[in-house]
């Protein structure tokens, strides 16, 4: 929601000082790089952890975190593995795997690391 204010009621200080002690966990000026998007999920997308298997509040936790850069606080050991294995190997053409379920994400992500892992055996072996 937007809010307009009358800097001669009210100076902005005083407004954001009013707004943090109510509801608002964050207050941006009209002139910030906040980007308003349909994709709720649009800063996770832009990492490599978008490819790492997650539920969906991790996936939301992650995205609030990601301009922040500790998103990975929001991983379980196992999830920092995979990101490992991800920033291991960038161009392997890893699936995007924010919004599918976390069974069916982890699934598709082993079958993938196994394949890369094959590649790299049969690479080594020649």
């Amino acid at each position: 929601m937007a809010v307009s204010f009358d800097p001669k009621v009210i100076s902005r200080a005083e407004l954001e000082k009013r707004g943090r002690a109510g509801c608002a966990t964050e207050i941006f000026a009209a002139d910030s790089a906040i980007r308003l998007v349909e994709d709720q999920k649009y800063y996770l997308r832009q990492t490599p952890l978008r490819f790492v298997p997650m539920s969906e509040a991790q996936a939301a936790r992650v995205h609030a975190s990601a301009q922040a850069g500790d998103a990975e606080k929001w991983l379980s050991p196992r999830q920092r593995a995979a990101a490992e294995l991800v920033r291991a190997a960038p161009d392997a053409q890893w699936e995007d795997l924010v919004g599918v379920d976390p069974a069916d994400a982890w699934t598709r992500f082993r079958a993938r690391a196994a394949e890369l892992a094959a590649a790299q055996s049969a690479g080594a072996g020649q």
